[in-house]
């Protein structure tokens, strides 16, 4: 939200914490999962088109797209079916967020 107000400095941000929720329950958007403080929300799949996963930093709150081989990806619909079966769904997507320390933060001292 830091972000979104600093591009938009008239924008009240009780006007932008609604519009978020706002378009997140209209599954426009879709919150990311992120370690600090602040949600990290982007266009949803449905709408761009594009299958990805994140990469997210635990320090820094660094959030990168990632694409995965289509060999993982198969992997990981494998997997979705068979969690689905074993739990009674119908799994029709899956989310993948790894966690660790960016470059930047490796590189600062302890």
């Amino acid at each position: 939200l830091p972000e979104l107000l600093e591009r938009l400095p008239g924008v009240p941000q009780s006007s932008a914490y609604r519009s978020l929720a706002v378009l997140t329950q209209a599954a426009a958007l879709q919150k990311l999962a992120s370690n600090d403080e602040f949600g990290r929300f982007e266009l949803a799949e449905a709408l761009t088109g594009h299958h990805h996963h994140h990469l997210s930093c635990q320090q820094c709150g660094l959030v990168i797209d990632i694409e995965l081989s289509s060999s993982l990806e198969r992997s990981f619909a494998k997997a979705q079916e068979e969690i689905g079966i074993a739990n009674g769904f119908v799994v029709t997507t899956h989310e993948v967020a790894f966690a660790g320390l960016c470059t930047t933060c490796l590189q600062q001292p302890a």
